[in-house]
């Protein structure tokens, strides 16, 4: 039975390494199996809290949870057919660092030396990610003129301190208080679409 469950393990390790690989191809991925692993691994411990399964309504004390509950407030435990957030947070961030480049890749594409970029990662008006090996820099930021006009400033509004994921969410998803022929646009495609970028920054600074 050993020996069963042992060739059952490699077949599935095989299929997950096929898979791997074709995903990588489609996303055009250029990271190498070895270091995007290496990666999930660093953004699973980056991302590592309190055990999912908890019940919400021992959390309270003196009928608290009842009082809540009353209120309308939602108490129940996590189901097991209910979307994983860490698992939907951890694909978003993974990607994040899958289509990113370092710092002398950042430079090369703005022109300028490697400790201007460090310069800007520190202000906060570059979009990067720290991790162990140094900063990985999300390449949906650059156009083909470099740097999407105004983003630096309306990154440099942001508060400080908001997850990686958290903050490239805001920029690229739509947001009703920026349109574009009556159609809410990300942030990121307002300031490409050549939005104020007053606005932008005006709205950065409320997330």
């Amino acid at each position: 039975m050993a020996e069963i469950g042992a060739e059952a393990q490699r077949q599935q390790a095989h299929a997950v390494g096929e898979a791997l690989l074709a995903t990588l191809a489609e996303a055009r991925v250029t990271a190498a199996p070895v270091e995007f692993v290496a990666r999930i691994r660093e953004a699973l411990r980056d991302l590592r809290g309190p055990v999912i399964g908890w019940d919400p309504s021992d959390q309270f004390e003196n009928g608290a949870s009842a009082l809540l509950a009353g209120g309308g407030l939602d108490l129940s435990a996590p189901r097991t057919d209910e979307p994983d957030p860490i698992a939907e947070t951890l694909s978003m961030y993974v990607a994040l660092l899958a289509a990113s480049t370092d710092v002398s890749g950042a430079s090369e594409r703005l022109g300028v030396d490697d400790s201007r970029i460090r310069q800007r990662l520190r202000a906060r008006t570059l979009f990067g990610i720290r991790q162990e090996e140094g900063w990985r820099i999300p390449l949906a930021q650059f156009d083909e003129d470099g740097e999407v006009h105004g983003l630096g400033q309306v990154l440099g509004a942001l508060r400080e301190g908001l997850h990686p994921v958290s903050v490239w969410r805001w920029l690229t998803l739509p947001n009703t208080e920026l349109e574009i022929t009556d159609r809410p646009v990300s942030p990121i495609v307002w300031l490409r679409s050549g939005g104020d970028v007053k606005r932008a920054r005006s709205i950065a600074a409320d997330l």
